[in-house]
Order: C-alpha cells, then sequence, then structure tokens
C-alpha cells in the first residue's frame, strides 16, 4: 500500500487526475500478479495475466486519448 501511495503522488505530480489513477490502478493489478506468482508462490492462471495485459492496453489507449486532447502548443519563435 506504501507504494502504490507514493507511486499515486509521483503519478499525480505529473499528469492529471483522469491518467493517473488508471494508471496506478493497472500497475498494482500488474504487481499483485507478479508479487503473487514470484514471492508467493501462487498459481497465477492465464485468466489473471489476460486481465492484466488488457488492463494494461486500457491505459495506453487513455493515454493516447489524453494526448490528443491536449492542444498543440506552438514552439516558441527562433530568435534569428
Amino acid at each position: 500500500m506504501t507504494l502504490n501511495f507514493f507511486a499515486m503522488l509521483y503519478t499525480l505530480s505529473i499528469v492529471e487526475l483522469s491518467l493517473a489513477a488508471p494508471a496506478t490502478a493497472s500497475l498494482t493489478y500488474v504487481g499483485n500478479a507478479f508479487a503473487g506468482k514470484i514471492f508467493l508462490r501462487e498459481n497465477v492462471d492465464k485468466r489473471r495475466w489476460f486481465a492484466a495485459i488488457f488492463v494494461c492496453v486500457g491505459v495506453f489507449f487513455t493515454r493516447a486519448l489524453a494526448a490528443r486532447k491536449q492542444p498543440h502548443q506552438p514552439s516558441p519563435p527562433n530568435p534569428a
């Protein structure tokens, strides 16, 4: 929980909440799957791995849509 809290704080300092919440949630979900497999030696079935991949793909699409909605800021003119 502590790692999730600090990940959320760091993410909120960089991006908007609409992207930070799903991104940290997906990292938590994927991290729990890996931690369960590695540290607890749980049997993580294929459905859980596919779910983790789908969550990551969803966050990727959310990020792509958020990047499209941000207005393009023109670069400053060259002082020539």
